[in-house]
C-alpha cells in the first residue's frame, strides 16, 4: 500500500492510496478465513464449507470487505506516520481500478493546541442580587407554578396561550404539518414576525404569513389567558406551611441557595469567554457543523441563512471550547469514573440496548468530564468582587452562551 498527501493545508486532508492486486487478494484470502469459520451452506457443516466455494459464492462482497479493510489500514497509516488525531471518520471516493486500486481518502484533523495559562485566571464576582428581588422573583415564579389556563373570547394579547394548526411552506412544498400547537405570545424562541401576527387574532381566524423564506399559514383553534393564585395565608396553609411568613422564609432560603449558582455559573460562563479568547486555533468543520445543529435542535429551529448568520459564531465558539477543555483535562489527567457514570444511568431508569447504552455512557462521560474540568478552572480562578451595576440576564436560560 501506497500513499500520497495531496492536499495538506489546515485541518481538511486529502490523500490518494494505491492498493496493488496482491493485496486485495491477500485481502480477499484473509475475509475467506474470517467468515469461514461461522458460514454454514446446504450440504455442509459450519465451519467446512471449502475456500473455492465461500469465493465462487461472495465474491462481491468478500472484495468489498477487503478493499473497506485496506482503506481503514491507510487511514490508520496515515495517522500514525503523520501524528495526527482524527476529528471526522475518512471519506472515500474517486475509485478507479485497473491491475491495482487507487482510491482517494478525505478527512479532517484535530488541531495542535498550545494552551495559554488556564490558571489563576481573573474574573469579576457580582454581588448576588438583592434579597428583596429574589423574594419577588421566588413569588413570581410560584404564582406562575400554580396558575390556571381558561379560554377567552376576545382577540388574543402578550402572554396568552393560543392553540394553532400549522403549516409550514418551503419552496411549494409542505415541509411541516402540526395540529394543536400551543403558542405563548412573546417567547422569544419564535420568530417576531409569528409573534406579531398572533397579536390581536381570534378564535378560528385564519392567517398567511412569510417568514424569510418560508410561508406559515395557520387556524386558531382556541385563545387562553393565564390566571395567578392569590397569595395569603389561606394558600400558604394549602402548601403545607404553618402560614404566609413561614411560606416566604423557606422561598427566600431556596431563592438564595439559586442565586448563589447563578452567580457560580456567571463566573463560570466569563472564564469560558477569556479561555476562548486566549485560545485561537482552526476548528474542524465538522465539530463546528455538529454544534450548530445542536443549538437548531434546542431551539426547534430549521437551517436557513439567517439561522446560520446568528448561529454559527456561537456553534464555533461552543466547539472551540469543548476542545480547550479537554485539551485541560488531558493535561491534569482528568477522568471521570465509570461506576459514577453507569450510576447516573441507572438513576435514570433507562432500558437501552447494549449499543446505545455505549453511546450514552460515552456522552455522559464527555459531558461530566468537561463539567470537572471547568469547575477545576473555576477553582484555579482569581475572583474578585464588584457592586452589581446593572440586572443579569438568565445566563442559564440563555441561548448564546458559550458553555450551553
Amino acid at each position: 500500500m501506497q500513499y500520497q498527501i495531496v492536499d495538506n493545508e489546515g485541518l481538511e486532508k486529502k490523500a490518494v492510496i494505491t492498493i496493488t492486486a496482491d493485496e486485495i487478494e491477500q485481502g480477499i484470502v484473509n475475509q475467506i478465513d474470517k467468515i469461514g469459520k461461522s458460514i454454514r451452506l446446504p450440504g455442509f457443516r459450519k465451519g467446512k464449507v471449502p475456500k473455492s466455494i465461500i469465493r465462487s459464492r461472495f465474491a462481491l462482497d468478500l472484495k468489498s470487505r477487503a478493499i473497506s479493510d485496506a482503506a481503514d489500514d491507510a487511514f490508520r497509516r496515515i495517522l500514525t506516520d503523520n501524528n495526527w488525531h482524527p476529528a471526522s471518520q475518512a471519506e472515500m471516493f474517486d475509485a478507479r481500478e485497473e491491475d491495482d486500486l487507487q482510491f482517494s481518502l478525505r478527512f479532517e484533523i484535530l488541531p495542535d493546541i498550545n494552551l495559554a495559562d488556564y490558571c489563576n485566571l481573573e474574573v469579576f464576582r457580582e454581588d448576588n442580587l438583592p434579597d428583596a428581588y429574589l423574594m419577588e422573583k421566588a413569588v413570581k415564579q410560584l404564582m406562575d407554578e400554580h396558575s390556571s389556563i381558561k379560554e377567552v373570547n376576545r382577540p388574543a394579547v402578550v402572554d396568552d396561550f393560543v392553540t394553532i394548526d400549522l403549516d409550514i411552506i418551503m419552496n411549494n412544498k409542505l415541509e411541516k404539518n402540526e395540529a394543536g400547537i400551543a403558542i405563548r405570545i412573546g417567547d422569544r424562541s419564535l420568530p417576531d414576525e409569528l409573534n406579531r401576527a398572533l397579536v390581536g387574532i381570534t378564535k378560528n381566524a385564519w392567517k398567511e404569513i412569510k417568514i424569510e423564506s418560508a410561508v406559515y399559514r395557520f387556524t386558531v383553534k382556541k385563545v387562553e389567558e393565564k390566571t395567578f393564585p392569590l397569595i395569603n395565608d389561606a394558600f400558604a396553609q394549602k402548601m403545607k406551611f404553618a402560614n404566609l411568613e413561614a411560606m416566604r422564609k423557606d422561598l427566600l432560603e431556596q431563592a438564595k441557595k439559586d442565586e448563589d449558582r447563578r452567580v457560580e455559573d456567571e463566573i463560570k460562563e466569563s472564564l469560558s469567554n477569556i479561555l476562548l479568547e486566549r485560545n485561537r486555533f482552526p476548528i474542524p468543520k465538522s465539530f463546528v457543523d455538529r454544534e450548530y445543529k445542536r443549538i437548531l435542535e434546542q431551539l426547534e429551529q430549521t437551517d436557513s441563512e439567517s439561522n446560520r448568520e446568528r448561529f454559527q459564531p456561537l456553534a464555533e465558539k461552543r466547539a472551540r471550547l469543548d476542545l480547550i477543555l479537554s485539551k485541560i483535562a488531558e493535561l491534569e489527567n482528568i477522568k471521570i469514573p465509570e461506576v459514577d457514570i453507569k450510576k447516573i444511568i441507572a438513576a435514570m431508569q433507562w432500558k437501552l440496548p447494549e449499543e446505545n447504552r455505549i453511546k450514552a455512557v460515552e456522552y455522559f462521560r464527555q459531558l461530566m468530564t468537561r463539567e470537572k474540568t471547568l469547575d477545576f478552572v473555576y477553582r484555579k480562578a482569581k475572583i474578585n468582587r464588584k457592586s452589581r451595576i446593572v440586572s443579569p440576564k438568565e445566563a442559564l436560560h440563555d441561548h448564546n452562551s458559550v458553555r450551553h
